[in-house]
Order: C-alpha cells, then sequence, then structure tokens
C-alpha cells in the first residue's frame, strides 16, 4: 500500500509563492510604469500652461498668449503665414513661442496703428515680452 503525501502548510505556502512570482513580477512592471507615466506628466505642460492649445511641441507650428508665462487665451498657427489677429488676441499678445522646422521661419508681430515691429527668430520662446512690444500687435508674419 502505497501512502499518498499529504500536502503540508510550508509546501502549500511555497506552491502559491512559486506561483505568484509571475504574478508579482508583473505588478512590479506595471507599477514602475505608473510611476514612470507620473513623472512625465509632471515634467510635461498642463493643459493650462499649454494654454488649450492643440499643437505643443509640434514643428511648423507657433503659439501667442494673452498672458506671460504662456498662460490665458491661445492662439496658434501654421508657421509660414500672415495673418491677422483674430479679435481676443489683437493687442494682448504677452507671451509667444515657437517650434520651426526650417530656420528662416521667425514670428515678427506688428502693431499696424504705430508700425512698430516685434521679432523672435525660430525656436524663440518668449515667456514675457518686452515692454514696448507687449499687447500692441494687431497682425503676425511667420
Amino acid at each position: 500500500m502505497s501512502t499518498k503525501a499529504t500536502p503540508t502548510a510550508d509546501t502549500q505556502t511555497a506552491a502559491v509563492t512559486t506561483a505568484s512570482r509571475p504574478l508579482r513580477k508583473i505588478v512590479t512592471v506595471a507599477l514602475a510604469a505608473v510611476a514612470t507615466a507620473a513623472t512625465l506628466l509632471a515634467t510635461a505642460p498642463s493643459a493650462s500652461a499649454q494654454g488649450n492649445c492643440t499643437h505643443y511641441g509640434q514643428e511648423g507650428w507657433g503659439q501667442m498668449f494673452t498672458n506671460n508665462n504662456y498662460q490665458g487665451d491661445c492662439f496658434e498657427w501654421s508657421l509660414g503665414a500672415d495673418i491677422e489677429l483674430p479679435a481676443y488676441m489683437a493687442n494682448k499678445v504677452s507671451s509667444l513661442r515657437t517650434w520651426s522646422g526650417w530656420p528662416l521661419y521667425g514670428v515678427t508681430l506688428i502693431d499696424w496703428s504705430t508700425g512698430s515691429r516685434f521679432h523672435a527668430g525660430p525656436n524663440e520662446w518668449w515667456p514675457s515680452l518686452p515692454a514696448w512690444a507687449n499687447d500692441t500687435a494687431d497682425h503676425v508674419q511667420a
């Protein structure tokens, strides 16, 4: 007559521990992925920092904001166009940034009433325009 070994608490624990190793590895990897994503989100601009623009960081686009530090209402456009600013932006531009895909695409803000022009070179970011150019532009050439 043969006897069957009855599992003990120690052998059951060992079996559970061995079986749960792949699951533990998956959970560890998932937690690491969540931590990495949280870090990236913490360093990326938030929707409000982007001014609710949709082309943040995309080559060939420019963005202007009604407040300093890329806050407030946002207007974005494809570089390479002359544009009369919409009413909500005219004479209200306080900061701008561009992602030029071509070295010659700078941005010129123009105040038609005075003829003054402010030029930002390709890929320049201006979190605060100079006082003489702040809130004066009604036209942009890019």
